[in-house]
């Protein structure tokens, strides 16, 4: 898998205090496949790690999906992580706001 297949990453940032949750990522696979609610999470060495969406029934968590193989799920990490650094130093470089919705100067840094 090469990361020219994953396009449109966009973000939503996540504002909860105490949280180790940062944001979550969309992207588009191919063109063809939408990926969504995949959870940014920082760890205490401050590196970040992306998890793919589950759903709790019960006493069982399932997936509702995720990447097969470790290389695909290391391209979309990659990915999504070296996207939301670029995102990060574009917000901590511009002095107009504290307001991310206005900092967005591309349209692949949107946030939703």
């Amino acid at each position: 898998m090469s990361n020219k297949n994953i396009s449109e990453i966009n973000f939503k940032l996540v504002n909860g205090k105490g949280s180790p949750i940062v944001a979550i990522a969309s992207l588009v696979y191919d063109q063809n496949l939408y990926l969504g609610s995949i959870a940014l999470r920082q760890e205490a060495d401050g590196k970040i790690k992306c998890l793919f969406p589950t759903k709790k029934i019960g006493n069982q968590q399932f997936s509702i999906y995720n990447p097969i193989n470790k290389e695909t799920q290391e391209a979309i990490s990659k990915s999504i992580i070296q996207e939301f650094q670029n995102f990060m130093q574009l917000v901590a470089n511009d002095s107009r706001s504290n307001d991310i919705d206005k900092t967005c100067k591309d349209e692949k840094f949107k946030t939703y």
